[in-house]
């Protein structure tokens, strides 16, 4: 990769961190003045309204934006624009029954679920502009996904600012913020859409990323009961400020590399789908050796930031849970496992390999039960944190092993088409 190439690439990836950074802050935000401004009952309302949107966002995730990266930039220019055509529709599809299964909820559920009529009726543009920024980055352009995440922001923000001026600060009101930040994220897409808007065969879609949509969707439920495990069996079996010193360590070590990982990937995948197209395979697997000893390098100096500071960390941010500042050592380890496995993930996508980073996850997912129940009964929450890192570890063999398989099957394969005359 020439020197301008490798220039440019930095500068998409410094603008997907700083779009995803955006992206997660607006989410981050609502909650946040949620929680300070509501009375605890109408909160605890809004957060299961919340909770319930972003499964669906993590559905059209796994069904469209993950697929969406590796599928659309191998195509030919006519067939991207027709195929992202077909896959705004699905999400405009996939927000309809957000908004009705939503509505049927909070109208005939319990008082908990009642506000989820405030946020259902804003399903269907959340979930086009999710995917627009999708489209964005599979056409290499994180700058425009970026504008579209800050204007939801911007929106959102000042819809917030203007009912806290009025003191009207209610579920109904943050939900519209929340939608109409949204909308107008969505519709930046609409008025500039390169790629075109909707199509009327939605189907279309689901015949060309069946595949990577099965496995993307079940790395994504294993994801969120690998999430949920963390935080309720140590609630169930020590206390609820177990959940919540946990809650606050993750926060602080994991959350931050999470973004990390999410906002490269989202830029190295469609870029190494292209070299991929164009036949320089080796071309990506330099360049991820290369990304490897950079992270392995950033992970030690983290790690060994956190060893020295993790105290002041933990009481500068969750005080109420000093306690738990050892625990942050293991998270910290645990994150940066997980980090440095990423250029082996970006391959295996690249290679439409998917489903081998689904049967590490299954793994990592089933040994996490019994060490979660093993760490917390013998040493607590700083038990729990260490049996994550275990736990971990046949994740990264199993990641490591099956690239290495991918890499070499593409790289005979390679060889066999440069021979054949």
């Amino acid at each position: 990769m020439s020197h301008s190439h490798e220039v440019g690439l930095r500068r998409r990836i410094g603008s997907s961190i700083v779009d995803q950074a955006v992206n997660s802050g607006t989410n981050f935000f609502i909650a946040v003045i949620g929680a300070r401004l509501l009375e605890p009952a109408d909160f605890g309302g809004f957060v299961v309204a919340l909770s319930i949107a972003y499964f669906f966002i993590g559905v059209q995730r796994a069904v469209i934006g993950d697929p969406m990266l590796i599928h659309v930039p191998g195509l030919e220019a006519e067939q991207a624009k027709r195929s992202c055509r077909d896959a705004l529709s699905v999400a405009l599809l996939l927000g309809a029954i957000g908004f009705t299964t939503m509505l049927m909820i909070g109208l005939v559920g319990s008082e908990l679920t009642e506000d989820l009529v405030f946020v259902a009726p804003w399903m269907p543009m959340v979930l086009v502009q999710d995917a627009s920024r999708y489209v964005f980055l599979s056409s290499f352009r994180p700058t425009s996904a970026l504008v579209s995440d800050g204007l939801w922001a911007l929106v959102q923000t000042s819809a917030v600012g203007i009912a806290f001026a009025a003191d009207i600060v209610t579920p109904e009101v943050l939900s519209a913020a929340w939608g109409f930040g949204a909308t107008a994220g969505a519709f930046f897409y609409l008025a500039s859409a390169r790629m075109g808007t909707f199509s009327l065969t939605p189907q279309a879609w689901f015949r060309s990323v069946a595949q990577l949509s099965r496995s993307f969707l079940g790395i994504s439920v294993l994801n969120q009961v690998h999430q949920q495990c963390i935080l309720l069996i140590p609630g169930a079996l020590l206390s609820a400020e177990s959940t919540g010193a946990i809650r606050s360590v993750q926060l602080l070590a994991f959350q931050p590399v999470q973004l990390l990982n999410v906002a490269i990937i989202a830029i190295l995948v469609p870029t190494m789908v292209k070299l991929r197209a164009a036949g320089r395979q080796r071309e990506i697997f330099g360049l991820m050796r290369r990304l490897t000893l950079l992270l392995l390098s950033m992970c030690a100096v983290g790690i060994a930031f956190v060893s020295v500071w993790h105290d002041s960390l933990i009481e500068l941010t969750f005080p109420e849970y000093a306690e738990a500042g050892n625990s942050l050592i293991p998270f910290a380890v645990f994150a940066s496992i997980y980090l440095v496995t990423m250029p082996a993930q970006v391959v295996l996508r690249t290679l439409r390999s998917v489903n081998s980073v689904f049967v590490a996850q299954f793994v990592a997912t089933v040994l996490t039960v019994p060490g979660i129940v093993v760490g917390a009964l013998t040493h607590g929450v700083a038990g729990v944190s260490w049996a994550l890192v275990i736990t971990s570890l046949p994740f990264v063999v199993i990641v490591g092993r099956r690239c290495m398989i991918a890499v070499r099957a593409e790289d005979n394969g390679s060889r066999l088409t440069a021979s054949t005359p």
